[in-house]
């Protein structure tokens, strides 16, 4: 092979590995590029669905009388502005747990249990992790899975607890004729917390618990919980004015099933507008949407700075080596006269 041959084959080898070299990150590019407007298109096109949803449960909202119930209205959804009143005081049997003028309590169950959380690691840490696993006790409603933890021995916590949270409803509760249901309760709970209930000594000795504070403990060391104890509180609607957007069945307030979107039942405390209520709905929908968008954009982004600047070094590249000739050592006794 001459020196010609073997400069030819050596640029061809090294052209080769630099050409792969350079197609992970255009792959790369261009999927970005894909993934990107995907995501765009599906958050852009579920912000656009959502609020039509919305703007068409909205135009579907008749007033329901405040004083009475009107059967006619049955299967419509509905907005009430109503007092909610109860017939009875409202009974948590399972603790004797009672209080009248109320409409509702929301029992909170919380249990003392390891917690998982992570840490970064400091810049040079050996090993090169990013972080590291740390584990504290803690009183949490939800229940965490010690078999998921990084390091589960040591920080065991329990599949099942005895108690659970729950909504309790006075009996006869009501608002504007129509039977108030946990789920208007959640409504109500979830646009803004309910009101704390103060516990007594009476309370706790008739739940079968200690108090602590406004917290009834199911155990007999509230100052020193072991993983698994628990210790309950009581959230409360009072009897007073609230606005129900539901459908209206069987006398009742329940989630109005919206076939072509999401089941809607909306609440506030006091009088409000329908369209406050699912606007501030359609609020959480563009909040949303717009943090996917914000993604997908990135994506794109991303991809559109590589794609070209990887496929301008691709051409500058091959037209450089394609235009370079190889040097010649000339015939044997030099350049002929």
């Amino acid at each position: 092979m001459n020196v010609d041959s073997l400069a030819t084959t050596v640029r061809s080898i090294v052209q080769l590995k630099v050409g792969l070299s350079m197609v992970a990150p255009l792959v790369a590019g261009i999927f970005c590029l894909m993934c990107g407007g995907a995501v765009v298109t599906t958050a852009a096109g579920g912000v656009v669905w959502n609020d039509h949803q919305w703007r068409a449960a909205q135009d579907a909202v008749v007033d329901a009388p405040a004083d009475s119930l009107d059967p006619a209205l049955d299967g419509a959804l509905v907005r009430v502005a109503a007092d909610a009143t109860p017939r009875d005081p409202v009974l948590d049997a399972t603790f004797s747990f009672r209080r009248a003028d109320t409409v509702a309590l929301v029992r909170v169950v919380e249990t003392w249990q390891w917690v998982e959380t992570r840490q970064a690691t400091p810049p040079g840490t050996r090993g090169g992790s990013t972080g590291r696993e740390v584990y504290h006790r803690e009183w949490s409603e939800k229940l965490h899975d010690s078999q998921a933890f990084a390091r589960p021995d040591g920080h065991a916590n329990p599949s099942q607890v005895p108690h659970a949270g729950r909504v309790v409803l006075a009996d006869g509760a009501q608002a504007g004729g129509l039977a108030l249901s946990p789920e208007v309760i959640t409504a109500l709970e979830a646009a803004a917390p309910l009101d704390a209930v103060p516990i007594d000594h009476a309370d706790a000795a008739a739940a079968g618990g200690l108090k602590v504070d406004d917290f009834i403990h199911l155990h007999p060391r509230p100052h020193q919980p072991e993983v698994g104890d628990q210790r309950i509180s009581y959230r409360a609607l009072p009897r007073g004015p609230i606005t129900v957007v539901a459908m209206q069945q069987a006398g009742a307030l329940r989630p109005w099933p919206n076939p072509p979107g999401e089941a809607v039942m909306l609440a506030g405390r006091g009088t409000v507008s329908a369209a406050d209520l699912i606007w501030a709905e359609r609020q959480q929908a563009f909040v949303a949407g717009g943090m996917g968008a914000a993604v997908g954009g990135l994506l794109c982004i991303v991809g559109a700075a590589l794609v070209p600047v990887l496929l301008l070094g691709y051409f500058l590249l091959f037209r450089r080596w394609s235009t370079r000739a190889p040097a010649s050592s000339g015939p044997p006794g030099g350049s002929p006269g």
